[in-house]
């Protein structure tokens, strides 16, 4: 399909193997895009930040921007992060927390992360 420069579209809710086999993705949401681009550029874009506190994790609205969506468990605050990673880390750690992680994520991360869901 390369050497041809032929394009092709597919849709489906197999993430993983799509992961595996596309170059660029879009992902659609109740007719919307909200996620998309080249897979390389969007998995360096996406983080995970976990944030540990020594009580419970303070009910923090973040300001900087590509915060896509926080959840709070007891002492740690879990949030993808979209791009502006160096913004929300900074930002973390102004709230004195025992330990601030960066991590990968994956396509189905974001994608799961990024949708409506019925429970928001």
């Amino acid at each position: 399909m390369a050497q041809n420069g032929v394009t092709v579209f597919f849709s489906s809710h197999q993430i993983a193997e799509v992961e595996q086999i596309a170059d660029a993705i879009v992902i659609i949401d109740q007719g919307r895009r909200v996620v998309g681009g080249a897979l390389d550029d969007l998995r360096r874009e996406f983080q995970r930040v976990v944030i540990v506190f020594g009580g419970d994790a303070p009910a923090h609205t973040f300001a900087a921007p590509g915060v896509r969506r926080i959840t709070r468990q007891g002492r740690v605050l879990s949030m993808l992060a979209g791009g502006n990673v160096e913004a929300v880390v900074a930002e973390a750690r102004a709230l004195g927390p025992v330990s601030v992680d960066v991590s990968p994520v994956t396509l189905k991360d974001v994608f799961l992360e990024s949708v409506q869901t019925e429970a928001r």
